[in-house]
């Protein structure tokens, strides 16, 4: 956890908010509809009841009436009883699919977390892009510019030494020009070469520092 930044940890957050809500909220609204359909089934019993009980009343013999009467509270048992069952049905079966609900809701905050990421990458993309054409590098073309800039002083170095070396053979050698001499004088062509080609590496790190400073601000 040590390592994560702040929109990580914030994501992280979000994430664990985003997996309790909207597991929560699919299985109240489950939980709501099964209760409301069977509210409304015991509704429709007890109006069929009703229905039944206001037609009673046109029957003149009251043994009928008490006979049709006692069968239609039997129905309107068995329409509750009914209506129970499928409550208790649906419950289970969405208590069985709670795994499926887990698996959902894991998925949708895997998804999220891709989404963000697409995102992030595309952003940085397109800024690196904008940053090209206003004139500012990179931080990966500012790394390959610090080794360009290292390898080609290096490259320098190693060309005096060896034209020094060369000039240091031919110093001696009869009808040695003027430009050799010169050269040779500046301490580039002698035994002082070692010396000039450490300062040259100095001078050519020094060089680097401040190119490498400047690319970085």
């Amino acid at each position: 956890m040590g390592t994560l930044n702040g929109w990580q940890r914030i994501g992280i957050v979000v994430s664990i908010i985003w997996f309790i809500g909207f597991g929560a909220f699919i299985w109240t609204d489950t939980v709501r509809q099964n209760v409301e359909f069977h509210g409304n089934s015991l509704r429709m019993c007890k109006s069929i009841l009703d229905a039944n009980n206001a037609s009673l009343r046109y029957i003149g013999k009251q043994d009928e009436r008490d006979k049709r009467q006692s069968a239609n509270w039997a129905k309107y048992e068995k329409c509750q009883k009914d209506a129970e069952a499928f409550l208790d049905r649906e419950m289970e079966t969405a208590k069985s699919g709670i795994p499926l609900l887990l698996a959902i809701d894991v998925g949708t905050v895997l998804v999220g977390w891709f989404v963000v990421w697409m995102f992030v990458c595309i952003t940085r993309w397109v800024r690196r892009g904008f940053a090209l054409r206003g004139g500012k590098s990179s931080p990966e073309d500012i790394a390959d510019s610090k080794n360009r800039a290292g390898h080609t002083a290096c490259a320098s170095c190693k060309f005096v030494n060896q034209r020094g070396q060369r000039l240091k053979a031919s110093q001696t050698a009869p009808g040695s020009s003027l430009s050799t001499r010169r050269f040779t004088s500046l301490g580039l062509g002698d035994e002082r070469t070692d010396a000039g080609v450490k300062r040259c590496l100095l001078y050519a790190q020094k060089r680097t520092s401040q190119k490498r400073e400047n690319m970085s601000a």
